[in-house]
């Protein structure tokens, strides 16, 4: 089993316990797309994976005027 730590920004966003280490660049963390920028491996067992989550649209704000 391998430990993969997922960061962003070098910030600590999600731990996980896996067999197999993803290679997609194209992820879904916490219910939020994200894409892989790097693999660093720190020991056998320990990966870090750099990641970038897509920014959300902003919703256009209505402003009602009376």
């Amino acid at each position: 089993m391998i430990t993969i730590k997922y960061l962003e920004n070098h910030g600590h966003v999600f731990c996980q316990l896996v067999e197999q280490i993803p290679s997609n660049e194209k992820i879904k963390i916490k219910g939020r797309k994200a894409t892989i920028l790097g693999i660093d491996k720190v020991n056998e067992q320990l990966y870090h994976i750099n990641i970038a989550f897509e920014k959300k649209p902003k919703q256009d704000e209505k402003v009602v005027i009376k």
